[in-house]
């Protein structure tokens, strides 16, 4: 008999405090003990058992992961009735605390956000792990802080160690962050996709910015015209070592991105290696303005023709080159 409540199969132990927007999977809530200790429970649809195996591994890989600092614990598993309860992290999600007036332009939090998730990474991809969904809304800032981070929902993840991947022939996989074109027919269980994932949450950090494609109109995320001045803050010297970061990381071919999570670290390591400078209004004359810039993306439609613009005044008025023009 179909339950008509979803909660229903909870055990009695377990009191819901806050039931969170359903899935298309299923449904989760944050739950307390008799202890009033806080714990969140994720529960399989009764009408999704098909996808009792996905489930299943979704467990495994989480309990595979238990010692790995950043991947909220399992605390108790109900095999009978597909459900599984783990550690409450109270926080926000990325995108949730990125629009904190206290991270903008933050560079040196960005950083230690983006290593941060680069260690989780690379920690689980020893176990054969590849997450294949890391996106701004699986990631929880836990207390609203950029640099306590953890990563979740392992749904549509790879373990290669037990060979079974539980996605159907030609599902498509990923997210609409960032579209990656082996997750929608071709090599699914890569690690260089989280890695790819990760650029984009760099991406995301330095320009608050969804990169969505690799590439489009023949132009990568950070040289699409409003991407551009988006990045100038961070001056030229910077500018010219992410934009190569960029340009590697954003490649369309898996062969020609970064390689290894320990590839991407040296590229980071190389970029804060560049000495701090704050970029602010007052770096810009009275005459030119963010604003004013801001301003050349709709007078000129052509993109091109306002990159172009953007360059001549970088030049003469505060003395950015032309080495990220495109």
């Amino acid at each position: 008999m179909m339950r008509e409540n979803i909660f229903d199969v909870l055990d009695k132990r377990w009191k819901i405090v806050e039931k969170f927007p359903e899935s298309g999977q299923g449904a989760s809530a944050r739950i307390t003990d008799s202890s009033n200790n806080e714990y969140v429970v994720k529960i399989l649809k009764a009408s999704l058992t098909s996808n009792v195996r996905r489930f299943e591994q979704e467990i495994e890989i989480l309990e595979k992961c238990k010692d790995i600092q950043g991947i909220p614990k399992v605390i108790d598993v109900n095999s009978e009735q597909h459900y599984y309860v783990m550690e409450c992290i109270h926080g926000k999600t990325l995108d949730e605390a990125l629009s904190l007036k206290k991270y903008k332009h933050n560079f040196n939090i960005y950083m230690e956000s983006i290593m941060s998730l680069l260690r989780i990474v690379s920690d689980y991809s020893k176990l054969g792990i590849v997450h294949r969904d890391i996106k701004p809304s699986n990631i929880i800032c836990r207390d609203g802080e950029l640099t306590d981070i953890f990563l979740i929902d392992f749904g549509i993840a790879f373990d290669e160690t037990s060979g079974n991947d539980n996605t159907t022939l030609g599902e498509e996989l990923g997210n609409r962050f960032l579209h990656l074109p082996e997750l929608q027919s071709g090599n699914k269980r890569d690690i260089r996709s989280d890695i790819t994932f990760c650029v984009g949450i760099f991406f995301f950090l330095l320009t608050g910015s969804k990169p969505q494609n690799l590439l489009v109109d023949n132009k990568k995320p950070h040289e699409k015209a409003e991407n551009i001045i988006k990045l100038q803050w961070l001056g030229s010297e910077r500018l010219q070592i992410v934009n190569k970061i960029f340009d590697k990381g954003f490649a369309t071919g898996l062969n020609e991105r970064f390689q290894t999570v320990e590839d991407l670290l040296f590229a980071l390591n190389e970029l804060n290696r560049i000495a701090d400078w704050t970029y602010s209004k007052d770096n810009l004359t009275d005459s030119y303005t963010l604003t004013t810039m801001n301003q050349l993306a709709e007078k000129f439609k052509n993109s091109r023709m306002m990159e172009l613009e953007l360059c001549k005044y970088n030049e003469k008025e505060i003395g950015i080159g032309k080495s990220f023009i495109k």
